[in-house]
């Protein structure tokens, strides 16, 4: 008499379209966390920011505008530093805090049902992949939703996704994490795989 083998637990990628969707409800509230951060800066910050984005200025001379906005008005300055620092630690810390603290889930996610797992199992992954999945995914958003033409390569980062069988972006492939519907269950298989 043979044993039967236990049922091999598949953990199917989600779908490509409601992972869009999820995302692109992320970036909007990501958006709305940088227009509340922008709209505390002062008018002639905000304006001097306004002319640098509409004017598609080349990057040496926007160091040297920046330099002579900041000789001009130095509090405006102060200003000007923080709103970069959090434009650029906004992204990141939406999407590492909220996967953190919702389970593998952003607000996006949690709202069509997806969330990350490790590997192809359903656990969440640990804090050091879920960093390096934000930091990519944060600079490929970056490039969204900025004018250099230097971030277009990061764009890729979300291309892969569609011509990947598993559904994996670039960050998912490098923190070794996929999404998955998240009604999967929080068990573990019978016959796990040594290398997990």
């Amino acid at each position: 008499m043979s044993k039967e083998q236990p049922p091999i637990i598949e953990f199917p990628p989600a779908n490509i379209w409601m992972r869009i969707a999820a995302y692109g409800m992320d970036m909007l509230l990501i958006l709305a966390i940088l227009w509340a951060i922008r709209s505390a800066l002062p008018t002639t910050a905000t304006a001097f920011l306004d002319q640098m984005q509409t004017e598609q200025i080349p990057f040496g001379e926007m160091l040297t505008l920046s330099q002579e906005f900041v000789e001009k008005n130095p509090t405006a300055a102060t200003q000007l530093m923080m709103v970069s620092t959090l434009s650029l630690l906004t992204p990141f810390l939406y999407f590492l805090l909220s996967e953190i603290l919702l389970s593998g889930c952003t607000l996006g996610k949690k709202t069509f049902n997806l969330r990350t797992a490790y590997r192809n199992s359903p656990r969440l992954p640990p804090i050091g992949a879920q960093a390096i999945r934000s930091i990519v995914k944060s600079i490929a958003s970056f490039a969204l939703i900025s004018h250099n033409p230097l971030l277009i390569i990061f764009l890729g980062n979300f291309l892969i996704a569609f011509y990947n069988p598993d559904r994996k972006a670039g960050h998912d492939i490098l923190s070794r994490t996929n999404v998955v519907p998240g009604y999967l269950p929080e068990v573990e298989p019978e016959n796990k795989d040594p290398n997990f």
